[in-house]
């Protein structure tokens, strides 16, 4: 009787704890089997957060990540270290009774303007061209001596005609320069540069008004012509070397120091003969 009570409780337990087993079992299958949550992808580099301006202590990088842009443009202004046409003085003796004195005084500025583009070519190299723009102003003064002076008197027994001329006109300087930068357009900071290559100078815009006292002190007025160059446009060679400088705004900030030997001369007549060492400084703000 005893064993037949304990057979009929054994039975169920078994069959329960058999249940649980493999209850616990499916779960675990079943966990196995559902797919892991995915993580949020990050942004791969060179995606829209790359993008973006990146503010740096020297200023704000373009959107491939340089300092030189790929191309820049921007205005510049110079001040020129010579006058274009210098002030002089010339003394000519023709024969024993004919003789010149030829006079320049020049009102001319030395300060122009104009506007600068630049191309990116490597790493490290850089085309700059641009155009700069100023104006000159000079007097003439040329007087013809006839006969000979009696050097025993106080009084000039020559008689003499003068020709007085104003002239005023606008230069147009085109330089197209090669860049060496000395440092990796991708690396922050300021950077020095070092310039070499060829200009051009047109003259145009060119005013004169002038009048002439004859021996018998007669004036003859107004004469308008224009003062003839004796070169319309000349070449020229430039050197230089400057500083690029970046605002937080992103804004360039470029001074620079350039040489120009000019070939020729635009004015080269009598003591009017313009300058053909140019030394200016140039600051340009370049976008």
């Amino acid at each position: 009787m005893k064993s037949l009570k304990y057979n009929s409780v054994r039975g169920p337990v078994l069959a329960l704890s058999l249940a649980l087993c493999l209850a616990n079992s499916a779960a675990a299958d079943e966990t196995d089997q559902q797919p892991a949550k995915a993580e949020p992808a990050k942004p791969a580099e060179g995606t829209e957060k790359s993008k973006a301006p990146v503010k740096s202590k020297s200023g704000l990088q373009a959107a491939d990540g340089s300092y030189v842009r790929r191309f820049s443009v921007g205005g510049s202004i110079s001040v020129i270290g010579f006058p274009v046409v210098p002030a002089k003085t010339k003394d000519v003796t023709i024969n024993t009774g004919l003789s010149v004195n030829s006079k320049t005084d020049t009102t001319n500025k030395r300060v122009g303007g104009g506007v600068d583009f630049q191309a990116t070519l490597t790493n490290r190299f850089a085309i700059n061209v641009g155009v700069m723009m100023r104006r000159v102003r000079f007097a003439t003064t040329d007087t013809t001596y006839y006969g000979v002076d009696d050097t025993t008197t106080t009084t000039d027994e020559r008689t003499k005609m003068i020709v007085e001329r104003g002239t005023r006109a606008t230069i147009l300087d085109y330089p197209v320069l090669l860049r060496y930068y000395t440092k990796n357009h991708r690396t922050a900071g300021r950077r020095w540069f070092y310039e070499a290559g060829g200009a051009f100078r047109q003259i145009t815009g060119i005013h004169s008004i002038g009048q002439t006292t004859q021996t018998d002190s007669t004036v003859d007025c107004c004469d308008e012509q224009p003062l003839k160059p004796t070169n319309r446009i000349i070449p020229g060679y430039v050197v230089g070397a400057g500083l690029q400088m970046i605002d937080e705004f992103g804004i360039r900030f470029v001074p620079e120091i350039r040489y120009t030997r000019w070939a020729r001369r635009t004015f080269d007549t009598q003591s009017t003969r313009m300058q053909t060492n140019q030394v200016e400084f140039v600051l340009s703000l370049t976008f």
